[in-house]
């Protein structure tokens, strides 16, 4: 599997994982801002962060997991 198809297989899981363990966050704390939220949802996947450093390095890991709470996050504004 080439690097960039990889890529958007991990962060299509990565985005669900994301989702699914974090489906009702929005609901709980509308008012946190995302800076904060995002903080502190990263500080609670370091088992997804385990599996993309080693594949992607320390800072495009960071920015997959960013995407991934971001795509998420679309869904729970709809």
């Amino acid at each position: 599997m080439q690097s960039k198809e990889m890529r958007d297989v991990i962060c299509q899981l990565l985005t669900e994982i994301v989702r699914l363990r974090f489906k009702n966050h929005q609901a709980k704390h509308p008012q946190m801002a995302t800076e904060y939220a995002d903080d502190r949802i990263l500080g609670k996947v370091s088992d997804m962060e385990a599996l993309v450093v080693p594949l992607f390095g320390e800072e495009g890991a960071r920015d997959m997991i960013l995407e991934a709470l971001e795509e998420a996050r679309k869904d729970y504004s709809n």
